[in-house]
């Protein structure tokens, strides 16, 4: 299962890093995925990742076209 962390999220939806905590925060999209090591690092899942572009959709008012093309762009 592919995984994506905070840079891969705002990296293909297009946020910064303020957004990403905005979004994060405010929509309550909660990592699926913890790996606990030697400290915590959030792993997010494709899910995660829909949920994140679809709440930059709604901010910033993208057609579903643009979102979908967003998501296109994944490595």
């Amino acid at each position: 299962m592919k995984t994506f962390v905070a840079k891969d999220i705002q990296r293909i939806c297009d946020m910064d890093k303020t957004r990403y905590t905005y979004v994060m925060k405010h929509v309550e999209i909660k990592p699926e995925i913890e790996v606990v090591g030697t400290g915590r690092s959030h792993q997010y899942s494709f899910r995660n990742l829909l949920q994140f572009a679809f709440a930059q959709k709604s901010l910033r008012h993208l057609s579903a076209k643009e979102t979908i093309g967003m998501l296109l762009n994944i490595e």
